[in-house]
């Protein structure tokens, strides 16, 4: 069955539940049930936790280097 080219739109209240209107290119996927929703974020909240500081990596690197008999010690046991 074919419809006819002036069938009528699906109606603004309706595209949420159609798949055809849930998947275009580019567009927030959001559930139909939280659809019209008001948002309970921000538009610039980030999820997660905040990045804690931490040592730097030549700090690191510098707690490696062994001095002295740990030195000797350490290529005996490579060795």
């Amino acid at each position: 069955m074919h419809l006819p080219r002036d069938a009528p739109s699906t109606p603004e209240s309706l595209k949420k539940y159609r798949k055809s209107h849930v998947n275009e290119p580019g567009k927030i996927q959001k559930h139909w049930g939280h659809a019209d929703d008001p948002s309970r974020f921000a538009e610039n909240y980030s999820y997660g936790k905040p990045t804690y500081k931490s040592e730097h990596v030549m700090e690191v690197m510098k707690a490696q280097n062994l001095a002295g008999l740990a030195d000797k010690f350490n290529d005996i046991k490579e060795n």
